[in-house]
This record gives C-alpha cells, structure tokens and sequence, in this order.
C-alpha cells in the first residue's frame, strides 16, 4: 500500500515553471521594452508582439530541454532563429528582426 501511496504523490508533484519572454526596441535585448510574457510549463507557446524587436528568454529550468525559435512574422512562418537549451538558463536573439518567439519542451 506505501508504494501506491508514494507512486500518487509522485504523479500529483508540482511540474510548474514560468518561461519568461521580454521583446525589446534596441539590438542586444536592450532599450525600452516592447511586449512581455510568461506561461506556466506549456507544451508550447509562442508570443508576439506588433512591432519587430530583440527578445530575451529567461526562467528556462536547467533540468529541461528548451527549444527557441524566433520568427520575423509573429508565430508563423519559418524560424529565424533557434536556440536548445542544454542547461543553459537564459538566451538573448540580439538582432531587431523578431516579431514572435516560441518555444517548447523537448
């Protein structure tokens, strides 16, 4: 029965975490803000904003597996960008061309 127990506990744990996105006017994910967001451990999700800009990804968990890609079209159209977590924990795609960012759990 303690196994039972324990193997409920287990599958009832907390998996939450909040990616945080924030787009930029300015080259290096610097100047004013633009656009902000965060979700809480999605499958995926991709946010974008009306104006193009550099966008930061931080709060990524080093104990996962993060995919980013940056778009020039607002969450459509091919990546201009990607980036794999592997433990890292933050990424900045520096270069005023992003409209949407996405990402997903590998």
């Amino acid at each position: 029965m303690l196994f039972e127990t324990y193997a409920i506990l287990a599958c009832m744990a907390p998996t939450a975490f909040a990616i945080k996105v924030r787009f930029y006017r300015g080259t290096g994910c610097s100047g004013s803000e633009i656009g902000n967001g965060s979700q809480d451990a999605p499958p995926q999700t991709c946010l974008a904003v009306s104006t193009t800009g550099s966008f930061r990804v931080t709060n990524v968990p080093s104990n996962k597996k993060v995919r980013v890609q940056g778009s020039k079209r607002a969450c459509q159209g091919d990546p201009a960008g990607e980036w794999i977590s592997n433990g890292r924990t933050e990424v900045c795609f520096s270069t005023v061309q992003y409209r949407g960012a996405a990402y997903d759990i590998l």
